[in-house]
């Protein structure tokens, strides 16, 4: 019996079939267009789209479209199985890799450097060998703007992926909402979702979350086309102009140059010489180990925003692999091994080299240390990166433990006062924080319970919330029941009244 997965979007369909090959099927005539418009090469492989194949279609009802196809390789794996994959403590690392190779394929078809992908969780396949994420089936031409709808549909498929057990269905992928993912999500797959939500474009996003070498790698990435004069005679009505794709096996071979070639002088040769030994490789695994254990902080659930490396360039990078604390504390928080990696840097920030370290070594210490849970230990690596232990704790459900945490940043002591209530304290603290929903609702229960009520009502006005004055009514009303006044249906129905005149 053949197994056969179906899914659709915006008018393309595809098949996972057998969990050996994924299809579709075009009409011949756009077959032959996308032939003649890009001379063949558009079906061959390239760093993020992969080989099509293609046969006759054997179906009877389908005699007028070509099969487009591809065969899936070892290791190979449809976006949607991977998602469903047998689940163990390493896996939201992969989910990160996942997610961060789709944001890249994204962000380049918005730059227009890659022809557009269509979105649906059958089309994307992550080779766990590669570690890498490639397109299967793409439109013959670029994505003309990257509207709100596009971007939505590229938010539903990060949140898709996200989920992952079957409670949501690739078969029913055009028909998933925003509201469905985020029932289906919880924790630090929440807040991460979440957090794309918040984005506005590919861009912002891509600039968020990903590498800054990785984001100008993007930037510098050479467009898979080139402009060329308008051709006669062109199949696609209404064309004036065309682009196609660029070959590198065509490029000319320039032939070399007559005068006497220049000797490198013996520094720059020791130079190059030395790019091969194994202290450089070590400091190149450095850097790797630091940017996958920045990645899956960030991701989920830590600060967002990663300093900029300090470029004092190879000095430091030698000092630091060569401090066997701190880069088998690194290679441990890469295995997430985050508990060896904790003693590891324990050890580390005894020695004088800690007091020197900023940029993205003191975050991936912060991110060791908050991925382990020792919170206290992460503040005092980083202390700008309370926001991100109050974001971490609270995916975790460990909202409470705050009021434990012994930290002077304004963001921790605006989170205690509102664990134990000190709503005066909240009141003084509100324009020191980051505003965040959750923290607005705290600021009006604060005004409320201080018998601010005209504050409170100016304040609800200037965030434009009306699930915040549903909250202001609430608390308005537990007050009320709490009070000494004799008719409190009444005194309730009155402020109700106000509430909404106010907020009109």
């Amino acid at each position: 019996m053949v197994l056969i997965k179906k899914s659709s979007n915006k008018g393309f369909s595809f098949e996972y079939v057998d969990r050996t090959e994924v299809r579709t099927d075009i009409p011949i005539n756009e077959f032959v267009r996308m032939q003649h418009d890009n001379n063949g090469r558009v079906f061959d492989d390239s760093q993020y789209y992969l080989p099509l194949l293609n046969r006759d279609n054997d179906e009877a009802n389908k005699r007028a479209l070509k099969r487009v196809y591809y065969q899936l390789h070892q290791k190979d794996y449809i976006l949607d199985e991977y998602r469903l994959r047998h689940r163990d403590e390493n896996s939201y690392l992969q989910d990160v890799k996942v997610i961060l190779e789709l944001i890249k394929i994204f962000h380049l078809a918005a730059k227009q450097k890659v022809y557009e992908p269509i979105i649906n969780p059958l089309n994307f396949i992550y080779n766990e060998n590669t570690e890498k994420v490639s397109v299967f089936y793409r439109k013959n031409s670029f994505l003309e703007e990257e509207s709100f709808i596009w971007l939505d549909d590229v938010k539903k498929l990060l949140g898709f992926f996200l989920v992952s057990d079957k409670t949501m269905r690739v078969e029913e992928f055009d028909k998933v909402e925003t509201k469905d993912i985020l029932q289906s999500l919880e924790g630090a797959s929440l807040k991460a979702y979440e957090k794309i939500l918040s984005f506005n474009s590919i861009d912002n996003m891509a600039k968020e979350f990903l590498d800054q070498q990785d984001y100008d790698r993007l930037n510098s990435f050479q467009s898979i086309v080139q402009e060329r004069p308008s051709r006669k005679n062109s199949p696609v009505l209404g064309v004036t102009s065309k682009k196609e794709p660029v070959d590198p096996r065509s490029k000319e071979i320039k032939k070399p140059n007559s005068a006497q070639p220049v000797q490198p002088k013996p520094k720059e040769t020791e130079k190059a010489i030395n790019k091969t030994t194994p202290a450089n490789k070590k400091i190149k695994g450095l850097g790797i180990a630091i940017a996958g254990v920045i990645a899956v902080g960030a991701f989920f659930g830590g600060r967002m925003s990663v300093p900029t490396a300090d470029p004092t360039k190879e000095a430091k990078a030698t000092t630091l692999a060569e401090n066997e604390n701190f880069y088998n504390g690194l290679l441990s928080a890469s295995l997430q091994n985050y508990e060896d990696a904790t003693k590891y840097f324990d050890q580390f920030r005894e020695g004088a080299e800690a007091k020197k370290l900023d940029g993205k070594e003191r975050t991936a210490i912060y991110f060791s240390y908050l991925l382990n849970r020792d919170y206290e230990k992460a503040l005092e690596t980083d202390p700008e990166g309370a926001e991100g232990v109050i974001t971490f704790m609270q995916s975790k459900g460990e909202q409470d433990k705050i009021a434990d945490l012994n930290s002077d940043e304004d963001a921790i002591k605006f989170e205690k006062a509102v664990l134990a209530q000190k709503w005066d304290e909240v009141i003084n603290l509100k324009d020191k924080v980051k505003d965040k929903n959750d923290r607005q609702n705290a600021v009006v229960e604060a005004l409320i319970r201080t018998d601010k009520l005209d504050e409170a009502l100016s304040y609800v006005k200037s965030k434009n919330r009306k699930d915040l004055k549903d909250k202001m009514k609430e608390i308005e009303e537990d007050e009320i029941k709490k009070s000494d006044e004799k008719d409190k249906k009444k005194k309730i129905k009155e402020m109700n009244k106000k509430i909404d005149d106010s907020l009109k």
